[in-house]
C-alpha cells in the first residue's frame, strides 16, 4: 500500500512520455562499419591520425529529399569531413571545432544539410581529425526536414517535462534545507542541479543560450558532470540511510567509490592530457564499482530494516536499469539506439520526485528527533540555569546575567540576601525544616522582584536579586520584603520564624567597571548581619575603609603568628567565701609593633575568620597547658573554647593528648564555652554534646560563659553539661544601682544551687558588687577589683586583693 502511488507516478510520467508526437516520416538509422576496425574498399585511406567511418548500407536515403539532415553523434575531434558520393562527383563538408556553432541538433547531434537526393547516393563517409573514442558512438541518422523538425519536437517535449520536475524538486529541496540542514540534504542538491545541467547539455537544449558549447565542449563537460552524478548520488545514498542501517566499512568503501567516479569524470574530460579511451573506460569502470557498492549498501539495509531503503530503491531502481543498460551500450553489448537516452531522462526526473519525497520524510522523522532533542536540551539548560530545590536562578545563572549587564553598560542593583539562623534551625528541626525556610524565601523574593529570572540562590542560604532597567523600580518592594518577619508552618504543625538580612549595592555606566558590585553587596549584607539581622543596609565609601582595614588587620594576624606577636594574660578567680584562689582565666593578648598591647574586642574581625580563629584557639590552648606545667602553683587555667574545638569524642580525645605529653590531670584544666555557643549546639547527641560529656567524664571541668544573656538559659539549665556557669559581666554591672538586676542575680544563684552548679561573678569591679555578691551566696568572682590579667612568672602566687 506504502508504494503504491510511486508506481502510479511511474505510469503517469510513462504515459506523458507516450503522448509526445510522433515522427511522420521515422528517422533512417544508417549502419555504419568503422575502417579502423573493419577494413573495406568503400573506407578512404586515412591520413596522419584521421578515422573513418563509412555507411553500409546507402540505399536506405532512397527515399529522402534533396535537403535532407545527416545526425552525426556528438564525439571528440578536432574536425570533421563528410563525404556524400553521387556517381563520380563527391559533395564534401568540412568543419573545424569552432565552426559548428550552426550544426547543432537536439538529442546530442551534430546535424548536416546534404543538398543531394537520397536515391543518388552511393556512398557517405565521415571523417574525424584526432578522434575520441569512435567505440561509444551510437548512431548514425539521416532524415527528413519534417522528421528531423518532429525527432526534436520529442526531444523538447521529454527535456521540458523531466526539467519541470528537477526544478520542482529543486525548489522543494531548497526549501526543507532552509528549515533543516543535513549532509544528504545538500548531497542531493548538488545531485539535482547536477542531473539538471547534464540533460540540458547533453540533449541540446542548452545551446539555444550557448551555442558555442557544441562540440568538444560538450562532450567534456557532460564527461565531467557523469562523474560528478555518479559520484554524488552514492554519497547521497549513504548519507540518506540510517546510521542503524549501515555497516561502518562497507559506508567508507562506498564513499570511496563514489569520490573515484568523481576523479574519473574529471580524467574523463581532459581528453587533452589523457588518452580519450583511458578516461572513458575509467568513467564507465567506475559507474560498475558505484552500483556494485549501492546494491550491497541497499542489501545490507533490508537486512537491517531501514525505512529510507525502500524510497531509495522505489527512485533509483529505474535510473539504475537505464544507466546500466547504457554502460552496456558503451561496451558494445545492447544496440544502440535513443531509446536509452530518452529513458534515462524520464528515470532522472522521477527520481528526482520521488527522492525529494523520501527526503521530506527523512525531514519530517529527523525534524522529530531534533525537536525531542531540543526539548530535552532546553529542560538540560532549565536544569543547568535554576536551583532544583527552590526552582530559582542558580549562581551559574546569575554570573551569565550580571556579565551580560555589564557588558551592556546597563544600571543594575543587586541585593544579596542571606536568611538568619537557618543553620540552627537545620540543627534543631532537621533540614526538611531548612528547605521550607528556603523555598519561603524564594517565594517572598520572587513576588517582590516581580521577576522569573533576577532571583537567583547563590549559596546554601543566600540569594541573590539582580535588578536591571525598568526593574529597578521593585527595589523598595525587595527591600521592604528583607525587613519582613514571617512565620511558616510545617506539616507537623511546628512554626518557624522566617527573617532575612540584606546588602544592597547600585552601579551606574558612568561609574566604570562594576568588578566590585558583588563584594559591596555583600560587605553591606556582612554589617546588615552584624546589626543585629532581620534589615538591610546599603553600601557605602565608610563601608570599604572598613572591609579595607578589616582585611589588613587580618594580614598583620598572619604575620603575628609567625612571628609570636600573641601573648597570653592570666586574670584569677577566686573562692569568695573563704578567700582562695579557684583558677586562672586565660586570656589572649597581641603585642601588635605598632599599636601595643591589644585586647579580643580590639582585633574581633581577626576572631572572625574561621581559618585564623582555630590557628590562635589552638595557640591558646598549648600556651596555657604549658604555663600550667612550668610553674606547679598554678592549680588550674580556665580557656575560652569554640564551636570547632569540640566536635565530637575525637576532639575531647585531642585534648587529653596535648595535656598528657605534659604530664598534666585533667582536673587543671576548665573548658569555658559561651552560652550562644551551648544553646545553638548542644542537642542530645550532637558533637558539642558528646565531647563535653566526654571530658566532664575524665574530670575535666566545664564551665558555661555569659550566663544570664540568652532567652533560653533557664529552660536548658538542667540540661546542659556544665558545672560552672559564669554570670556575664552586664548583670554584675548593675547589681548594686538595680534593684530589679539584683533580684534577678540572686535568682539565678539559687537556681544555679538547685541544680547543683557553681557559680562565678565576671566583671566585678567596686566593693558594693563584690557585697552583694557574698550576700547572694556567690561562689566565685573575677575583676579587676580581685586581680587585674598578668603576664609573666609568679601567676600562681597571686592573692585576693579585698578582704
Amino acid at each position: 500500500m506504502r508504494m503504491r502511488w510511486v508506481w502510479r507516478l511511474l505510469a503517469m510520467l510513462v504515459m506523458a512520455c507516450g503522448c509526445a508526437p510522433a515522427a511522420a516520416q521515422p528517422l533512417v538509422r544508417a549502419p555504419f562499419i568503422r575502417c579502423a576496425d573493419q577494413p573495406d574498399s568503400r573506407c578512404p585511406v586515412a591520413k596522419g591520425d584521421q578515422a573513418w567511418v563509412v555507411l553500409t548500407a546507402p540505399e536506405q536515403l532512397a527515399d529522402l529529399p534533396s535537403g535532407w539532415q545527416l545526425l552525426v553523434d556528438q564525439t571528440r575531434f578536432s574536425r570533421i569531413t563528410i563525404e556524400v558520393q553521387t556517381g563520380d562527383a563527391i559533395y564534401r563538408i568540412e568543419r573545424g571545432q569552432k565552426d559548428l556553432a550552426a550544426n547543432w541538433s537536439l538529442g546530442n547531434n551534430l546535424r548536416f544539410d546534404i543538398p543531394i537526393e537520397g536515391r543518388e547516393v552511393r556512398a557517405v563517409r565521415i571523417g574525424f581529425d584526432r578522434p575520441g573514442d569512435l567505440h561509444l558512438m551510437r548512431t548514425i541518422k539521416a532524415a527528413s526536414p519534417e522528421a528531423l523538425n518532429d525527432y526534436e519536437s520529442a526531444w523538447q517535449f521529454t527535456v521540458a517535462l523531466v526539467a519541470g520536475l528537477m526544478i520542482c524538486a529543486l525548489i522543494y529541496s531548497v526549501f526543507l534545507l532552509s528549515w533543516l540542514r543535513t549532509n544528504f540534504q545538500r548531497w542531493y542538491l548538488i545531485w539535482v542541479g547536477g542531473a539538471l545541467t547534464y540533460m540540458l547539455l547533453w540533449s541540446g537544449v542548452a545551446y539555444y543560450a550557448w551555442p558555442g558549447l557544441v562540440g568538444n565542449a560538450t562532450v567534456r563537460i557532460d564527461a565531467l558532470l557523469a562523474g560528478v552524478l555518479v559520484g554524488v548520488g552514492t554519497l547521497f545514498f549513504y548519507a540518506l540511510l540510517e546510521d542503524e542501517a549501515q555497516q561502518p566499512r562497507m559506508a567508507r568503501i562506498g564513499r570511496m567509490c563514489a569520490w573515484a567516479g568523481v576523479v574519473s569524470g574529471i580524467l574523463s574530460a581532459c581528453d587533452q592530457i589523457i588518452p580519450v579511451w583511458l578516461g572513458d573506460r575509467a568513467l564507465n569502470l567506475a559507474f560498475i564499482a558505484c552500483n556494485i557498492s549501492i546494491l550491497a549498501g541497499v542489501w545490507v539495509a533490508l537486512r537491517l530494516r531501514s525505512r529510507m531503503v525502500w524510497f531509495y530503491l522505489a527512485s533509483w531502481l529505474p535510473v539504475l536499469v537505464i544507466f546500466n543498460l547504457r554502460i552496456a551500450r558503451n561496451f558494445g553489448l545492447v544496440p544502440q539506439t535513443d531509446a536509452i537516452d530518452f529513458g534515462s531522462f524520464i528515470s532522472l526526473g522521477f527520481e528526482a520526485v520521488l527522492l525529494s519525497v523520501a527526503i521530506a520524510d527523512r525531514v519530517r522523522l529527523l525534524s522529530r528527533q531534533f525537536a525531542a532533542a531540543e526539548q530535552e536540551r532546553n529542560a538540560l539548560r532549565s536544569e543547568a540555569s535554576s536551583d532544583a530545590l527552590t526552582l530559582v536562578r542558580n549562581r551559574a545563572y546569575f554570573q551569565r546575567r550580571l556579565a551580560s549587564i555589564e557588558a551592556v553598560g546597563e544600571p543594575v542593583d543587586l541585593v544579596l540576601v542571606d536568611i538568619d539562623y537557618l543553620k540552627d534551625t537545620n540543627d534543631f528541626a532537621g533540614h526538611d525544616a531548612g528547605d521550607q525556610l528556603l523555598l519561603a524565601a524564594a517565594s517572598r523574593l520572587e513576588a517582590a522582584a516581580a521577576c522569573d529570572d533576577c532571583v537567583a540562590r547563590v549559596g546554601g542560604d543566600e540569594f541573590a536579586v539582580l535588578l536591571a532597567g525598568d526593574q529597578r523600580e521593585r527595589l523598595g518592594a525587595v527591600l521592604d520584603s528583607i525587613r519582613q518577619v514571617d512565620s511558616i508552618t510545617l506539616a507537623n504543625g511546628q512554626v518557624l520564624p522566617l527573617s532575612m538580612s540584606g546588602g544592597h549595592s547600585a552601579w551606574e555606566p558612568e561609574q566604570g567597571f562594576p568588578g566590585r558590585l558583588f563584594k559591596e553587596a555583600d560587605l553591606a549584607l556582612y554589617k546588615a548581619k552584624g546589626s543585629g539581622r532581620g534589615a538591610w543596609r546599603t553600601y557605602d565609601h565608610a563601608m570599604r575603609d572598613e572591609e579595607e582595614a578589616r582585611r589588613r588587620m587580618i594580614l598583620e594576624a598572619r604575620t603575628a603568628l609567625i612571628r609570636g606577636e600573641f601573648f597570653l594574660a592570666f586574670q584569677p578567680i577566686f573562692v569568695l567565701n573563704p578567700n582562695a584562689l579557684l583558677a586562672n582565666e586565660v586570656l589572649l593578648r597581641w603585642r601588635h609593633p605598632v599599636h601595643g598591647v591589644l585586647t579580643p574586642p580590639q582585633f574581633a574581625a581577626v576572631l572572625e575568620e574561621p581559618a585564623l580563629l582555630t590557628q590562635l584557639q589552638d595557640l591558646v590552648l598549648d600556651k596555657a597547658l604549658d604555663a600550667v606545667g612550668a610553674d606547679p602553683a598554678l592549680k588550674r587555667v580556665s580557656v575560652n573554647f569554640v564551636a570547632s574545638q569540640l566536635q565530637g569524642i575525637a576532639s575531647a580525645e585531642r585534648i587529653f593528648e596535648k595535656m598528657a605529653s605534659r604530664g598534666l590531670p585533667a582536673e587543671r584544666l576548665i573548658v569555658e564555652v559561651r552560652e550562644s555557643v551551648m544553646l545553638g549546639r548542644v542537642a542530645p547527641g550532637s558533637p558539642i554534646e558528646q565531647c563535653l560529656e566526654r571530658l566532664r567524664w575524665a574530670g575535666v571541668t566545664i564551665a558555661l560563659d555569659d550566663f544570664g544573656t540568652g532567652g533560653a538559659s533557664l529552660v536548658h539549665l538542667r540540661t546542659l553539661p556544665t558545672d560552672i556557669l559564669k554570670i556575664d559581666v552586664t548583670l554584675i554591672a548593675a547589681i548594686s544601682g538595680d534593684k530589679a538586676t539584683a533580684r534577678t542575680v540572686n535568682s539565678l544563684i539559687d537556681l544555679a544551687h538547685g541544680f547543683g552548679r557553681t557559680v562565678i561573678a565576671e566583671g566585678i569591679e567596686t566593693e558594693q558588687q563584690l557585697s552583694a555578691l557574698k550576700r547572694a551566696g556567690c561562689d566565685a568572682g573575677q575583676g579587676h577589683l580581685l586581680g587585674r590579667p598578668v603576664e609573666g612568672a609568679g601567676i600562681g602566687q597571686l592573692s585576693i586583693a579585698a578582704a
